[in-house]
C-alpha cells in the first residue's frame, strides 16, 4: 500500500515534534488566524505520531527550535512555500 505524498496537521505542537524529529516541511497553508502544516510523509512518521501520543522521550532542544521555526514562519508568513526557501532549519 502506497503512502500519501503528504500529510497535514494544524496542531503546533505535534507539527513542531515531528519537524523535530525530521519530517520534512512542505508547505504552511494559512486560512484566517489557523495555519496547516504540510510535510512530506515518510513510513516512519506513523510511528512518530504514536511516540508524541505516548510521550516518548527524545531531545527536547531539536522540540524547542522546530517550534521557533514554525512560530516564526507563521508569524511571518508571506505565502512562499518552506520548500521553496522560507530559511527554515
Amino acid at each position: 500500500m502506497d503512502l500519501p505524498q503528504e500529510y497535514a496537521v494544524t496542531d503546533l505542537y505535534l507539527a513542531s515534534y515531528l519537524k523535530a524529529r525530521g519530517l520534512q516541511l512542505a508547505d504552511v497553508q494559512k486560512d484566517g488566524r489557523r495555519s496547516r502544516f504540510v510535510f512530506r510523509d515518510a513510513p516512519e512518521r506513523s510511528q512518530m505520531v504514536t511516540d508524541y501520543g505516548n510521550d516518548v522521550p527524545f531531545k527536547i532542544s531539536s522540540f524547542i527550535h522546530a517550534m521557533q521555526d514554525l512560530k516564526s514562519f507563521i508569524h511571518n508568513w508571506n505565502g512562499v512555500s518552506p520548500a521553496r526557501g522560507a530559511g527554515l532549519r
